[in-house]
């Protein structure tokens, strides 16, 4: 169950781009890696917000899945952000997300959110995860 094709992507991946949700907990049962990166340094977790799939990111997070978890060049936090994921913002703060980090190029989470006009956003992390403005 730990194959992985020439990308570097693992049956966790492949469940995450493809919004495969119910495949996540039986492939985290069968103990697949749920932090592995594929080739361009992108986990399963990256991989589910950056393709939209918020149940997907659930599930994982849920799963065990690192919620200060890194790609190459920021945290999940930051890709959460970026991609406008508020439901998984919520779900990786619950789960104890570190929200005052910075990425490759020093930008924290609120940060990003204010330079992209991302007000709900903005609101949830000042408001109700308590980032550091």
């Amino acid at each position: 169950v730990s194959v992985v094709d020439e990308q570097g992507n693992s049956l966790l991946h492949h469940a995450a781009s493809n919004n495969v949700t119910k495949a996540v907990p039986l492939f985290i049962s069968k103990h697949v890696p749920i932090d592995a990166h594929n080739q361009r340094g992108l986990s399963p977790l990256a991989l589910a917000i950056s393709f939209g799939h918020s149940d997907v990111a659930i599930a994982l997070i849920d799963g065990g899945a690192n919620v200060n978890g890194r790609t190459r060049f920021a945290t999940v936090l930051h890709y959460a952000i970026t991609w406008n994921r508020l439901d998984v913002v919520k779900k990786l703060v619950e789960h104890g997300c570190q929200v005052n980090v910075v990425n490759d190029i020093e930008e924290t989470p609120l940060y990003l959110a204010v330079q992209q006009r991302k007000i709900d956003l903005v609101q949830y992390l000042v408001d109700q995860a308590k980032a550091d403005p």
